[in-house]
């Protein structure tokens, strides 16, 4: 790790993407998000910091408020020097603003002959990336929050939902919330299932070695209301019917981006 110092009252490093083509987003990135200038950058225009933040607001800065700016309508970028392709046969293709689940919004704009793409350029940051959640996370929980999941008798479809948040499309340990192996880490239990006769005391014991405070959340509409399977001699029903239970999350199975907003109105609430 190469560690730098720079001034409060004007940061400013040498640009590498000269030299490193690579380092050309990540340092257009930074100058949007943290407000560092880095001096003979081949393409210093605003990349993901939207037209909504004041002029010195820095979202990724320990001093930018947690609760965030009050919410102001984003003006359209009508002044964005966009990169023309002129000649003949060149067009131009619009596209978005493109709001593809929990990853963040972008408008594109492609200049085109026929099927040949000569450029592309992407407006970003009109959501970064679940920094909403991420700021909750970082207010009530010091930065990160772990979750324990608990299989009280499912057939397993909830858990696949629940794997694919850690999968690269999901990725949901960038904000902060990562799984554990033991309840004792754990601040929140996430239950599957109806619950069956023989994991009513495991779940109880669960329930009682994770740390207060702690939240249960029942997932799917087997925990939630018994599913078709209801109370009988093999199964207690609903988490509810054996722990307390602070939200449920219905689905059979629920999608990750609805578990992932089940969580943030969780944090948020």
């Amino acid at each position: 790790m190469l560690r730098t110092a720079i001034s409060r009252a004007k940061p400013e490093l040498p640009s590498q993407a000269t030299v490193y083509p690579a380092a050309n987003r990540s340092e257009r990135h930074t100058q949007d998000m943290f407000g560092i200038h880095f001096t003979g950058h081949p393409d210093n225009r605003k990349w993901t910091r939207h037209l909504a933040w004041s002029r010195r607001s820095y979202p990724l800065r320990k001093d930018f408020p947690v609760q965030g700016e009050p919410q102001a309508i984003t003006p359209p970028d009508n002044g964005y020097p966009f990169i023309k392709a002129h000649g003949a046969g060149v067009y131009e293709i619009p596209v978005g603003p493109v709001h593809a689940g929990i990853i963040e919004p972008g408008h594109f704009r492609f200049q085109a002959v026929g099927e040949l793409i000569l450029t592309r350029e992407e407006r970003l940051g009109y959501v970064h990336k679940g920094i909403e959640i991420k700021r909750h996370i970082d207010k009530k929980f010091s930065g990160s929050i772990a979750i324990r999941a608990v299989d009280a008798g499912s057939c397993n479809g909830c858990e696949l939902e629940i794997h694919a948040l850690n999968n690269p499309y999901y990725d949901i340990e960038r904000f902060g919330i990562h799984f554990v192996a033991s309840p004792r880490h754990a601040d929140v239990l996430l239950v599957t299932g109806p619950v069956s006769r023989h994991m009513q005391t495991a779940l109880l014991r669960t329930y009682e070695a994770t740390p207060d405070p702690k939240w249960v959340i029942a997932i799917g509409d087997c925990a939630v209301c018994g599913g078709e399977f209801g109370v009988s001699y093999a199964s207690c029903g609903a988490v509810s019917n054996v722990i307390p239970v602070d939200m449920t999350i219905t689905g059979c199975p629920p999608t990750p981006l609805a578990l992932m907003k089940g969580l943030l109105g969780l944090i948020k609430a």
